[in-house]
Parts: structure tokens; C-alpha cells; sequence
């Protein structure tokens, strides 16, 4: 116990709680210029392999800080169940910036939908 009259150490400050934070048009575009950087950690099963290709939503939640860091970057909704999609997609995020925000942390959620396209019908009969 301190002597009577001691200062008591000062506590640490909290961080600010994220989400609370202003974002800027700048600011989404830059998350939607980036989201279409990530299309390489789409990969498609080898065609021997007899696995269908991983069709299905993730969803990715990112907090910007306000210097444009990406301070955490997480899957928080996935229909598609590829570990390694999601793994690749956070991982792209973590190592990107975008601009300031305008205020604080920002939460941004990004969607993606992976789909197979359907090859193109054959023209013409036989």
C-alpha cells in the first residue's frame, strides 16, 4: 500500500474504441481499389483432383486507425470454407495502407463473392 499522500501510478490510457472513427469517400475507394488487388488468392483445384471449385461469400472486416494503417483485419462471415482464400485475403489487407480517415478508427467491411463463371456455349450444332 502507498504512503499516505504517494501519488499512485497513472493509469494507462485506452485506446480508442474503433468504429467511432469518420470515413472519407478517399477512404472507400482505396479499400475497394485494394479489395480488387486480391483476386490472386482465388485458386481453383486441380482438374484431376475431382474437388468442386470453392464457390461461396467471405466477408472481411477491417479496422483502418486513423494514420491509414490497417490494424486489424479479420474474416467474419465465410460460405466458402477455403482457409487458405481467407488466410491469403487478411493477409493482403495486413500488409496494405490506406489513406487517413478523417476521424479516428474506422470499421470497414468488405464483401467478396466467388463464383465459377459457366463456360461459354458452344456456337453452331453438330
Amino acid at each position: 500500500m502507498p504512503p499516505s499522500g504517494a501519488a499512485s501510478s497513472p493509469q494507462e490510457p485506452r485506446p480508442p474504441i474503433c468504429g467511432q472513427g469518420i470515413p472519407t469517400k478517399e477512404l472507400i475507394d482505396a479499400a475497394i481499389e485494394l479489395s480488387q488487388t486480391t483476386k490472386g488468392c482465388y485458386r481453383l483445384p486441380p482438374p484431376d483432383s475431382g474437388e468442386p471449385p470453392p464457390q461461396g461469400t467471405l466477408h472481411v472486416r477491417l479496422e483502418v486507425a486513423h494514420d491509414g494503417q490497417i490494424a486489424t483485419a479479420r474474416v467474419f462471415e465465410d460460405s466458402l470454407g477455403a482457409p487458405d482464400i481467407a488466410r491469403c485475403l487478411v493477409e493482403k489487407f495486413l500488409a496494405a495502407r490506406l489513406p487517413p480517415t478523417a476521424e479516428g478508427c474506422v470499421i470497414i467491411n468488405v464483401p467478396f463473392t466467388f463464383k465459377v463463371k459457366d463456360p461459354p456455349e458452344s456456337e453452331g450444332g453438330d
